[in-house]
């Protein structure tokens, strides 16, 4: 018969985290410096600071390694663990890294989110499909905080390069430079790991002003909704009711007719044509933003509601 975590470790004397996890050191070490513990009963040392409760493999492989150095007398620690994970959900890979959102809310930590799609490969070499990317960061300084990304391929390679620019305290601008590996069978010119950066770089440097999906739902009726995608576009994909249609290329002769003074809020696709056409009408002289996710995250918090 099997002895339940929690009596084995009350027997030992150990403290346990709220999640039941016994918690550990650096060196896996508990409140007991004689008795080490790991795996899947660990609460470890995370990269922003608390320990957390992560049972996944690959961390618990490296603390075994590192118990084991430490009980053999070598000096050895555990990094930071990242909570970095990844799922196959019939023909889709889910993957995470770092904190959620839910986590920086329940913290009272400050965060941005932006969305974007990006193809998985170049667009012109065949088989691409998107990747959904959310990109959570530091508003002020952009250091990364959590990614979460689905998609049918190369979800697995971003969500790497990430927890590594995460576990080296990198930024928005940081990620935005990197030298990725591109050949057109494996990615675009600008990898979505650069785009990623991009986006965070305008946000925040000022330079793109975006509204988030509940914000534009509160405030719709006192706006101007603008769709900027092409007409083929829209009518493939759907449009959000009462919105006017102004194609990208056709934005600036609207903005001079135009002869009201609402807020006007833009959305395409994913974010990047509509994030194109605020900076056409801030050259207008008119107060613009961006949804961002665009009409794709629309749909999927409506049919989500339904």
């Amino acid at each position: 018969m099997s002895v339940p975590r929690t009596e084995l470790a009350d027997a030992a004397g150990l403290d346990l985290t709220d999640s039941g996890a016994i918690p550990v050191d650096n060196r896996m070490r508990t409140t007991e410096p004689a008795i080490h513990a790991v795996g899947d009963a660990v609460a470890v040392p995370s990269v922003f600071g608390e320990r957390s409760w992560i049972p996944l493999g690959g961390p618990a492989n490296r603390e075994g390694r590192v118990a084991a150095n430490d009980i053999a007398g070598h000096d050895d620690t555990l990094d930071p663990v990242l909570d970095t994970a990844i799922a196959k959900v019939f023909d889709l890979d889910v993957g995470t890294v770092g904190l959620t959102e839910e986590t920086l809310i329940e913290d009272g930590r400050a965060y941005e989110t932006v969305y974007t799609a990006e193809p998985s490969h170049a667009g012109y070499y065949p088989g691409a499909t998107d990747i959904h990317f959310k990109l959570l960061f530091d508003p002020d300084d952009g250091t990364i905080l959590g990614v979460q990304a689905i998609g049918e391929d190369g979800v697995d390679k971003r969500i790497d390069v990430l927890a590594t620019a995460i576990s080296h305290g990198d930024t928005v601008f940081d990620i935005r430079d990197l030298d990725l590996a591109y050949a057109p069978p494996y990615s675009a010119a600008k990898d979505p790991v650069n785009v990623l950066g991009m986006i965070g770089t305008n946000v925040v440097e000022g330079v793109s002003d975006i509204i988030h999906l509940d914000e534009f739902l509160e405030r719709r009726e006192e706006a101007t909704v603008v769709d900027t995608r092409p007409p083929e576009m829209r009518e493939a994909q759907g449009a959000i009711p009462e919105d006017k249609h102004v194609p990208l290329g056709k934005l600036r002769s609207w903005a001079a007719d135009r002869e009201d003074d609402e807020e006007v809020m833009t959305y395409c696709k994913i974010g990047k044509s509509s994030y194109m056409a605020t900076r056409i009408l801030d050259h207008e002289g008119i107060e613009a933003s961006s949804l961002t996710g665009g009409y794709y995250r629309y749909r999927a918090t409506q049919e989500a509601d339904d």
